[in-house]
């Protein structure tokens, strides 16, 4: 009776094993449905060259300012941000917002002669004067092609699942 019980535990525990080395996330899914493999490979690709990292670090802080920005639409610095311009939150349809908590993580990235691409994932929350929660992104994964024009790095392509 009790080799039966070993038997049957080691059985199970084998199975759950198994299945749990097989399995990808569904968040990995769902990347891969949007994205394609080949894009959601790239992340696994751990960036280590100290000049290509400055150079993502200084597009993720840019991002970090066009995240948090919440002032007017005519004061912003829309042109030199190239497609982070998106990021500005007066593109949508939330008025009143007087703070934002932003935080990004840069997953990697990638530059190869004038191209380029960077991973991140971002939270953005947005506040009112009575610090009441009007808007906010949780968790979003982004991926940005990134191009070297007149000597400066600029994000040319934003795609994104959240």
């Amino acid at each position: 009776m009790g080799k039966k019980i070993n038997y049957i535990v080691c059985f199970v525990v084998s199975v759950l094993c198994l299945s749990a080395c097989n399995k990808q996330s569904k968040d990995n899914m769902d990347l891969v449905k949007f994205y394609g493999q080949k894009k959601v490979d790239e992340i696994k690709v751990k960036c280590e060259d100290k000049n290509q990292i400055k150079v993502a670090e200084t597009l993720v802080e840019t991002a970090r300012e066009v995240l948090s920005y919440t002032g007017s639409k005519e004061e912003a610095d829309r042109k030199s941000v190239g497609a982070l311009d998106r990021y500005y939150v007066f593109h949508g349809e939330y008025i009143g917002i007087e703070s934002a908590d932003v935080n990004i993580k840069l997953l990697t990235t990638k530059q190869e002669d004038n191209k380029g691409y960077i991973w991140i994932k971002y939270s953005a929350a947005y506040y009112d004067k009575e610090s009441r929660l009007i808007s906010a992104s949780f968790d979003v994964t982004s991926r940005w092609e990134i191009e070297l024009e007149n000597n400066d790095w600029i994000v040319t392509k934003v795609e994104e699942y959240s």
